[in-house]
């Protein structure tokens, strides 16, 4: 059996770095991607990224044929509550692939080998608890999980069957599928490797996931650069007058309005900056070059995403005060 696929149903237009997805993707050859998209853009797929176009009211009657009562989906981003139903819904294209998984497009994979170990494979039947990444096993108990109790009902119904957004994909709401998962005793890996970058700041902070409070901490303050380089996502930064470096499973922009500044969409190293992509202006990142890159917002555009930022977090605030 092959590895792992993550299943993407995408309506609409990927955003304007979706190629150095791909190209991230590419570099991660035991894994494949399965895309379900009415986007038909000629993009530069590689062989592990499999597309199915179609369209919303395909996806739509495909989830409905699953269940018997009236699924409520009447929004493409609604389609993120069903996502831990993937293995269910999705089944007969997942026949060869010993787990399978969900991710958002806004992210730039690392080796995801170096994080996702064999051992973790054998041990758990759930890795990570993000709505942007998340593994399942796939077999037919594990599949179905998600139909299981938590606090004597059926989470999944309210989600699929009502409107507003659930999050049942991951812990932010109550009643979600990692909750599911811990209150049921399946087995359930939740350290996060991600660089989960904050909307807020015009830097590109991290917002950790804490498997032990089951919420989301804003990292201390690291300011550094991040690159992808040759297929890994590192950061470099200073402590203590030290150069000092760390590597991601993968860096998640959380939707930023990113340029890109390269010389092309394929070089084997680039620099993520807090707004754009551009080419890295040091062949290799020193202790006595490192002030040389730049990687902050230039000053005219922080009142934008400062806007944009307080606009995001109180649409996120009423939909945790009012469920909806």
């Amino acid at each position: 059996m092959k590895k792992g696929v993550f299943i993407i149903p995408y309506i609409g237009k990927f955003n304007n770095y979706f190629q150095l997805f791909l190209n991230s993707c590419k570099e991660n050859e035991d894994w494949d991607w399965m895309i379900f998209t009415d986007d038909k853009t000629k993009y530069m797929y590689p062989e592990n990224v499999i597309v199915h176009y179609t369209d919303f009211d395909s996806i739509k009657k495909l989830i409905q044929s699953k269940f018997d009562f009236k699924i409520s989906l009447d929004k493409p981003h609604k389609i993120c509550d069903f996502r831990p139903a993937y293995g269910y819904i999705f089944e007969k294209y997942l026949k060869e692939y010993e787990f399978w998984g969900h991710c958002d497009c806004d992210v730039i994979f690392g080796n995801i080998n170096n994080f996702v170990t064999e051992d973790m494979l054998k041990k758990y039947e759930k890795i990570f608890c993000l709505g942007h990444c998340t593994l399942y096993k796939n077999t037919k108990e594990c599949n179905m999980y998600f139909k299981d109790t938590l606090n004597g009902i059926q989470p999944y119904i309210n989600a699929f069957s009502q409107p507003r957004a659930f999050t049942f994909d991951e812990d932010f709401l109550e009643n979600n599928i990692n909750w599911i998962w811990r209150e049921n005793n399946h087995t359930l890996f939740e350290k996060d490797f991600s660089a989960n970058i904050s909307r807020r700041g015009t830097d590109l902070g991290i917002v950790k996931y804490d498997d032990k409070s089951h919420t989301f901490v804003r990292e201390m303050e690291q300011k550094g650069v991040f690159i992808w380089n040759h297929g890994n996502i590192e950061q470099y930064y200073i402590e203590e007058g030290k150069l000092l470096h760390r590597e991601f499973l993968y860096i998640h922009l959380q939707s930023r309005k990113m340029s890109i500044n390269m010389d092309n969409l394929f070089v084997p190293v680039y620099k993520i900056s807090a707004n754009n992509f551009s080419n890295l202006e040091v062949s290799e990142i020193t202790l006595e070059n490192y002030q040389q890159i730049k990687w902050k917002y230039k000053n005219n555009q922080k009142k934008n995403i400062i806007r944009d930022d307080f606009k995001f977090w109180m649409k996120r605030i009423h939909q945790k005060i009012f469920k909806r």
